[in-house]
Parts: C-alpha cells; structure tokens; sequence
C-alpha cells in the first residue's frame, strides 16, 4: 500500500479518524489537512485508528505528535489503535510514551 485514505466518522462527542495505507513524509500532510477541518472542540475524544497502516516513519510520528497537541489543546482526550507494525514503529522512534496513557 501507498496510498493514503483517511475517514473520519462522528459519534456524539467522539470522532473516530480511520487511515489506511501508509503514512509517511509523503502522505502525513493529508492527517494534518483532515485535523485542521474539524472543530475539535465539538469532542472530547479522539479515536486514531490505525490498525491498516502498514508504515509510518519519523516524520508521521511527528505528525500524530501534532495532532495530539491539537487535541489536548482544544481539550479532548487522543486515543490511537494501531497495527503492530505500528506499535512496534513508535517504540522504535521513541514516541509510543506519548500515546500509551491515551490508549
């Protein structure tokens, strides 16, 4: 997979954002540009699913650092569910502590 597509679906208070592919330097800019549409401040919890990711690299993981950002700041609570492809990534760049609490 190479390409990216990116879903989000609302539930109440809670948004769930699905991506499939893989989120890379090349494809993060797409997360960002979905994020930045939201009134995040309409939720209180943000659901990343990333179970059919099959890569992410460092600048994707800055990225979701990001949108974690964006989310506490409009103060909603992140919660990413990846792949272990995924899991494995983000222990590797050594960003899976800023999600674990959140999950």
């Amino acid at each position: 997979m190479s390409a990216l597509a990116i879903n989000a679906l609302a539930d109440g208070r809670t948004i769930t954002i699905s991506i499939r592919g893989s989120l890379t330097a090349r494809t993060s800019r797409q997360l960002v540009e979905v994020v930045d549409a939201l009134d995040l401040g309409t939720f209180n919890q943000v659901v990343m699913d990333l179970r059919d990711v099959d890569r992410i690299d460092a600048v994707a993981a800055g990225v979701l650092l990001h949108v974690r950002a964006l989310v506490t700041r409009a103060g909603a609570r992140l919660s990413i569910t990846g792949s272990p492809e995924v899991t494995r990534a983000l222990h590797e760049l050594n960003v899976a502590d800023y999600f674990r609490s959140e999950g």
